[in-house]
Parts: structure tokens; sequence; C-alpha cells
């Protein structure tokens, strides 16, 4: 059972004023109730002037479970947040330290059972975990980055009406294709097929696109992602890393996540942005660091009768082979990343 406006004031710091404050933002006495049943410490957390610890203080107090009622001395009490401090520093994510600061002490002897249960089960657990490689994946956890949108005029949004057009703008996908209203253009054939790709956001259908092949319909009902492909893929493609983290820790504990499917898709995508790399040209621009790199470093090996006799056969001994051979791998590399797959282009001979 929650507390009431009451309770709320009487929590030191909140007063009169604040208390309101809380529950104008959360919209009413109730929603505050469930907030509080919830233990949602982010949502209270987000009225300016409440930090997380407070918000779960707020949490603690309105469900009767306030350190006070149970630690008598400022001894106790100081020793009681130190502990949940040393925790505290532990936790990885939001979820992590919230959870941390709900913590409370209790005289009720079934919660007191059941928690000890559960941390000795988690200690099992923990026990058998690869803890030095969990540390690593979770070191550098951070919070999901929102993609900033890329724009790309070669697209076009065309929709039927003024107010399709305001939707769309508020959705903020005009910063990813230009939005254009029907009545806007003239609707010359020639000009529609001047765009790689056109979405036609209908919201009734009245326009007729027949003969223009680059266009493709979709409702203005459908999820913004839909009319814009690129604003879940950028998301997915700027978390890929973090993601991949998160994948590998839920495999060790044995979680099932659906994580591992998005990366042969990301890996597929890639590869299909990558095909349009002018492949011509990138080789060319290594052949002359690669014809220079291959000069100095052979001027530095010093060959023997037999070897002599081989390059006169035409032969390269195993010294030069293998410079030829570094030099070629790493332009390799270079060429797979810029395009998605391996391709060697070279011969063997100078100038390359």
């Amino acid at each position: 059972m929650t507390g009431d406006i009451r309770t709320l004031r009487n929590i030191r710091g909140i007063g009169d004023k604040m208390s309101e404050k809380i529950i104008q933002n959360l919209g009413g006495l109730e929603n505050l109730q469930k907030v509080v049943e919830e233990e949602s410490i982010d949502q209270i957390a987000k009225i300016e002037g409440i930090s997380p610890k407070k918000a779960a203080e707020i949490i603690k107090e309105m469900k009767h479970r306030s350190p006070s009622d149970f630690i008598k001395s400022e001894r106790a009490m100081e020793l009681y947040e130190d502990i949940l401090n040393k925790i505290l520093a532990y936790s990885n994510t939001d979820y992590a330290r919230n959870k941390v600061l709900l913590l409370s002490p209790t005289k009720d002897k079934k919660t007191i059972l059941d928690q000890l249960a559960f941390s000795m089960n988690a200690k099992e657990m923990v026990s058998k975990l690869p803890i030095v490689k969990l540390r690593g994946l979770m070191k550098n956890l951070k919070e999901i980055e929102k993609p900033k949108p890329l724009y790309d005029a070669s697209k076009l949004i065309l929709v039927e009406s003024e107010e399709d057009n305001a939707y769309l703008t508020d959705l903020g996908l005009n910063q990813y294709y230009p939005i254009m209203t029907a009545n806007e253009m003239s609707m010359m054939s020639e000009e529609l097929l001047s765009y790689d790709l056109i979405f036609y956001i209908y919201s009734e259908g009245i326009l007729d696109f027949e003969g223009v092949p680059n266009l493709v319909m979709i409702s203005i009902n459908e999820q913004d992602y839909e009319m814009v492909p690129e604003k879940i893929i950028n998301f997915f493609t700027t978390n890929e890393e973090l993601f991949k983290r998160v994948y590998e820790i839920q495999k060790i504990r044995n979680n099932e996540t659906v994580l591992g499917e998005i990366f042969p898709i990301l890996q597929e995508i890639n590869i299909i942005d990558k095909s349009e790399v002018d492949i011509e040209k990138i080789v060319s621009s290594l052949k002359k660091d690669m014809d220079e790199e291959l000069e100095n470093a052979i001027k530095e090996v010093d060959l023997e009768g037999d070897e002599i006799l081989n390059l006169l056969n035409n032969k390269f001994p195993p010294k030069i082979d293998k410079i030829f051979e570094e030099i070629i791998s790493k332009r390799k590399a270079i060429i797979k990343d810029a395009c998605g797959f391996d391709f060697d282009p070279f011969i063997k001979k100078y100038p390359i």
C-alpha cells in the first residue's frame, strides 16, 4: 500500500511546493501512486530538482520502507549508506543503480529469507562465470547512441497535402530526404525519374504514378522507419559494437536474445553499400605507394648466388616473395574494408 499526499509532503526536502510539483508533473496523485508501486525511479527523477537518489527515497518512504524506521542511530545509518555506495560502485547500468538505490532494511522474515536465497543463488551463478571476460565486455558499455540523420537528396518523399507534409516534417523525416507536396511540383515523369527512389506516402492514394518504376507506395499510418529505412538501419549500425558486447554477455549468462540475428543482416547491408565503391580507383591509388614500398624494401635485401640465379630464371627467391606477400596483403585488407569482399587485383612484378 502506497502513502498519500501527506506522506509525500513529510519527506525530508520535499514539502508542500515540491510535492505539488511532483504530482502535477506525473499527472495526479493516482499516477504518482502507480509510479511508486512500479518503483519507477526514472519517472520521478525526470522532474527538475529530483535526483535518482531522492526519487528512490520518495518511493521507499511512500511504500513505508524507510530505512529510518529500522535504523535508529546515526552511525548505523552511515554504515547502511556506505554499504549502498560500495554496491553502487559495481553497478554498470541505470537499471542496476536504481535497484540498489531501492534496497532497504526490513523486519519481514519472508522478505529476508527470499533476499538471502536470491543472494546465495546469485553468488553461486557468479562463481561459475568467466569474470575476466565479462569485465572486459562490460568495461566499455555505454548508453545507446542516437545516430545523426544522413540527408540523401537522391531520394524523395512525396505526399498528397500540406497537412501530410507538416506531419512527416514533425516526425523529422525531412532530415533524411526532401519532402514535397504533389501540388508543389510539375508531376512530369522525367522529373520523378531523376530521383533514385521515391516514397509516395499516401493518406488517400488519390495520385496516379503509372510509368514511374522508381516509386514505392507506403501508407502514412505506417511506422516512420517503414518510410525512411535508413532511420532504423543507422540506429543498429551506429550501435553495432555495443550490441555485440551485450550479445556476448547474454550468451555467457545463457539468456535468450535476438541480437545475434541482426549482425548477418547488417553485414549484408554493409556489403551492398560497399558494392557501389569504385574498385578501379582504389586499386590505382594504392599502386604508387606499393611500388615505392617495394623498391625501398628490396634495396635492403642481400641475395646469395642461387637466389640471383633464380631471378635470372624469372623466379622470385623466398626473401623477395615474402616482401611481395606482405605488401600485397596489406592492400588487400584495405580493398576488403572498402568493398566488403576479398579481391586480389595485383600481379607480383615491379612495378606492381
